[in-house]
């Protein structure tokens, strides 16, 4: 199952599993600084990136919830050709995903993507198990993600 947490949720598991998260899955077109995670923090508090949750279902609420992964996504406009895209903009896995996990993950964020008008979903990876499962429902990896490091 795959929850879309509340900013609520996001304060009380920053200090625990989302930071560690953000810091090993932080995309390689960002600079990591002293500032960086706090202005991913209040992003994610404002709502502007989401984070999300792959878990077991829970019967109740007092069931100790198992986390398989923690995914941050955001929307990226494309000006120039006027596409929304719901960007990943990280994925770290605590464990290996369980199939059922992942289709349900998958399931929820292409209905997310779709209800928010979104026309493609996107990311980056050098994991090939996450390049893999994007092959598997159709996705293009074809493309290189190339950076170029300016140094002052």
């Amino acid at each position: 199952m795959l929850t879309k947490l509340m900013s609520d949720d996001v304060a009380k598991l920053w200090n625990t599993v989302l930071k560690l998260a953000l810091r090993e899955t932080i995309p390689p077109y960002v600079l990591l600084k002293n500032e960086t995670l706090n202005n991913v923090l209040e992003n994610l508090l404002s709502g502007d990136l989401h984070c999300w949750i792959a878990h077991e279902k829970i019967e109740n609420i007092e069931d100790e919830l198992k986390i398989y992964a923690v995914i941050f996504t955001t929307f990226f406009n494309d000006i120039c050709s006027r596409t929304k895209s719901l960007m990943i903009y990280g994925i770290y896995a605590t464990t290996l995903i369980p199939p059922e996990i992942w289709n349900d993950g998958i399931a929820t964020l292409i209905t997310f993507a779709k209800n928010k008008k979104c026309s493609l979903i996107i990311g980056h990876s050098s994991n090939p198990i996450i390049t893999q499962k994007a092959k598997e429902i159709g996705g293009n990896t074809d493309y290189q993600y190339i950076s170029i490091p300016l140094t002052q």
